[in-house]
């Protein structure tokens, strides 16, 4: 049975985001080839044929090149690609110590009409998982969802229900005061980051992406200072096996 005295740390890294943007509409139907290049993408530089339409816009080509970047295994391994506009944006899936050599490049193939790119830009540096603070208390990691009511008239005693939505709630993490990590934390307001709560070496880790604030606690006499990480929960908190 775990207990809450063995070791717990709060480790917080950054996703790498590479982004190529998209130039030139469809001038003949084919195949367009999006290379996508990573230090431990399996197979790299990897070739990936997009099948385009005549009159098919930036935009239209960033959503098609992104559904097939995550149709490649060896791609979608290690990141999930969006397109944004006339961006396609590839995402790392867990941070780990930047990658200078990821690109995005795109050409024609068989079809016409697009300006070729053979180099992305860095848009965020990915930075490895690396302790955030030492925490004296977490908190609940989920919560109740809410009861649908579903409550007909063959009821005659007790309202039914079915579970609804899941709250992702904030979560907020107490500290002993430390200034040098305080004036660190400050300076991470603002940005996305990826966090992850782990039970030691074998019971488990939770992750999640959000950003962060901090504030001191009050305090009296004999008393040790202390202050409140808080981290919002952008995506779904996700349990793995460490």
């Amino acid at each position: 049975m775990a207990i809450t005295t063995a070791v717990t740390t709060l480790k917080v890294g950054t996703l790498q985001v590479e982004t190529a943007t998209i130039v030139g509409t469809i001038t003949l139907s084919g195949n367009a080839t999006v290379t996508v290049t990573g230090a431990d993408i399996t197979g790299s530089p990897v070739a990936v044929s997009v099948a385009v339409l005549n009159g098919d816009t930036p935009n239209i080509v960033a959503i098609k090149m992104a559904s097939a970047i995550n149709l490649n295994v060896n791609i979608s391994a290690k990141y999930v690609a969006t397109a944004v506009g006339y961006d396609v944006v590839l995402t790392r899936l867990v941070p780990i110590a930047n990658d200078a050599t990821l690109n995005i490049a795109y050409t024609n193939g068989t079809c016409a009409g697009l300006t070729p790119d053979a180099t992305s830009v860095d848009t965020i540096a990915g930075v490895a998982l690396a302790k955030l603070v030492d925490i004296t208390n977490y908190p609940d990691l989920g919560a109740s969802p809410s009861k649908l009511d579903t409550t007909d008239l063959t009821q005659p005693t007790y309202k039914t229900s079915e579970l609804g939505l899941q709250e992702i709630p904030d979560l907020t993490f107490e500290c002993n005061y430390v200034e040098s990590t305080y004036d660190a934390i400050t300076a991470m307001l603002l940005s996305l980051y990826y966090f992850s709560l782990e039970f030691g070496d074998s019971d488990g880790k939770f992750t999640w992406t959000g950003d962060i604030s901090i504030f001191v606690n009050g305090a009296g006499v004999d008393e040790i200072r202390k202050m409140t990480v808080t981290t919002s929960t952008a995506t779904p908190i996700e349990f793995s096996a460490t």
